[in-house]
């Protein structure tokens, strides 16, 4: 194919959010594939970016002692659970991103943990790197070290509704809206992971060891390992819910409103 007529079949696909939900668009496998050759283009300029970065800091003399974390705020949807793009959605393929952390002097380099960590996680492994004892109230763990070390409880997670449903409301379909103002706890206990529909209560379970697709939902017969993972979930649902009754502090409330939560 000449470079002139593959620029035409990527220009020509709509990347209309408002036509996707509206039901105007539903794209093909086709265009699904091409939406992923372009994601993986933008990734590679990301690369080139980051390569530009390393080299500065390697020219002023500053790589040897930098640490530097490469990560994502959320992940692409190209088909998976009815999904395209990053809106509102609890699976992997939103809340799996990348978390590389490149230590000082390339220390542990090549270390790679098959443990769920957060974006959480950031702050309190900065904090120990720069010798700056944490706040007792900050969530997370530091990565440094061989294990990690313990933590407290499950690693969490928020799928949180479109923020601007309310300015494409008019134009969707009733049931569109209603779904993506659904906001869902996540909560991950070793390979199980646990899903809760805010508002109604629906809680999902999936064995991501043997189903990384979450394809089967064993909510119905979930017990043992699972359970934490469940009750990390419902917990975290139930204060998203009390932040959205107005019921925990007045802080806590702006902010989660002004980052579209609410």
């Amino acid at each position: 194919m000449s470079g002139l007529r593959a620029w035409f079949r990527f220009v020509r696909i709509p990347q209309n959010t408002r036509l996707w939900l509206q039901g105007k668009w539903n794209p093909t496998e086709d265009e699904l594939d091409l939406l992923r050759r372009i994601y993986e283009a933008i990734l590679v300029g990301l690369d080139r970016r980051v390569s530009s970065l390393i080299q500065i800091l390697r020219r002023a003399g500053r790589w040897d002692n930098t640490l530097l974390v490469v990560t994502s705020d959320h992940g692409q949807g190209f088909g998976e659970h009815g999904q395209v793009f990053h809106e509102q959605s609890p699976f992997e393929p939103l809340l799996h991103v990348p978390f590389w952390v490149r230590w000082p002097h390339g220390e542990g380099g090549g270390r790679r943990s098959s443990e769920p960590t957060s974006l959480v996680d950031v702050a309190p492994t900065l904090l120990r790197a720069a010798g700056i004892p944490a706040p007792s109230d900050l969530p997370g763990i530091p990565l440094q070290g061989e294990p990690a070390g313990p933590r407290s409880g499950s690693v969490l997670a928020m799928a949180d509704g479109y923020p601007s449903v309310e300015v494409y409301s008019e134009v969707l379909p009733a049931p569109v809206v209603d779904r993506i103002r659904r906001v869902h706890a996540i909560a991950y206990e070793g390979d199980f992971k646990a899903i809760v529909e805010i508002r109604s209560g629906s809680t999902s379970v999936f064995d991501l060891r043997h189903d990384p697709d979450e394809r089967s939902d064993l909510a119905e017969t979930v017990g043992g390992p699972a359970s934490g993972a469940v009750r990390s979930a419902l917990m975290v649902a139930e204060q998203i819910r009390r932040a959205s009754d107005g019921i925990t502090d007045a802080a806590l409330h702006d902010r989660l409103r002004s980052w579209g939560y609410l």
